[in-house]
């Protein structure tokens, strides 16, 4: 999906590129990225607002007020998934007694006003009371675990649709996964469904307000990435007024039956 993106290197590197890494690599990197105008500072608690700039100025200098070099440009041109006209299935043979069925969907990126609709779809597919544990594990006992995740970054991510099954079940639990997936793209989410998903990514945006120093890590990433440090408030509103409509049209734009890969492992 990602053949032509960084997305598809390993986060640790590969023998070969971290052999290539010297002390002044680490030297010029550290110049380039770790400056006082490249910084988002928040603060949060009880505090003195002009002790607090006193001491930036201080220790930070003349540089922190210099505009950062933006993340990414709204206007460049955006990376797009690699697509398949027919499925693309990797298989790698393990001797196990478990396989794993990956799923993958082209997704958006993180601006996208495509976020809130599809997170609640999210919520449907995951979890304990989701409609694919309680179709695919309850009902017909074909997966120990199943579920979905998103991955997002600068660029368009992607979305994950899980399942663990024995051997014997890898089939019959392929064409269920895609039973399900069509049938919430035709029918998209029931009004509990939507409900419950609301409930859900809200009560998990507020519990992250519980400790000033997780709002303030949270605020400086959105207020970094270029959402904005209101994005979590502005997102809870977004939330509240999607509706089937949003939600159908993001069903269709991203769960594409026609266009996924799929992983065994």
């Amino acid at each position: 999906m990602f053949k032509d993106h960084p997305f598809k290197m390993p986060r640790i590197g590969t023998r070969e590129s971290v052999k290539q890494i010297t002390q002044q690599t680490l030297i010029d990197f550290h110049k380039k990225i770790f400056t006082p105008g490249n910084m988002t500072l928040s603060v949060f608690g009880d505090f003195d607002r002009d002790k607090v700039l006193k001491k930036v100025k201080k220790y930070f200098g003349k540089d922190f007020n210099k505009t950062a070099k933006k993340m990414t440009d709204p206007g460049q041109k955006r990376y797009i998934p690699d697509t398949a006209e027919q499925l693309k299935v990797i298989n790698k043979v393990m001797e196990r007694e478990q396989v794993i069925l990956m799923f993958g969907f082209p997704l958006y990126d993180m601006y996208s006003q495509d976020r809130a609709a599809f997170n609640l779809v999210d919520v449907s597919l995951s979890g304990h009371s989701s409609r694919l544990f309680e179709r695919i594990r309850e009902e017909l006992g074909l997966a120990y675990m199943v579920g979905g995740f998103e991955v997002l970054g600068l660029d368009r991510g992607y979305y994950v649709i899980y399942a663990g099954v024995e051997p014997a079940a890898v089939d019959r639990a392929k064409k269920e996964i895609i039973k399900q997936i069509d049938l919430i793209r035709k029918k998209g989410l029931k009004k509990k469904e939507i409900i419950s998903g609301r409930n859900e990514i809200l009560g998990s945006l507020r519990m992250d307000r519980e400790s000033v120093a997780s709002q303030g890590f949270n605020l400086a990433l959105d207020q970094a990435y270029g959402l904005g440090y209101d994005f979590r408030y502005k997102y809870e509103k977004q939330v509240m007024r999607t509706g089937p409509k949003q939600i159908k049209d993001v069903l269709r734009k991203y769960l594409d039956t026609g266009n996924y890969y799929l992983a065994v492992t």
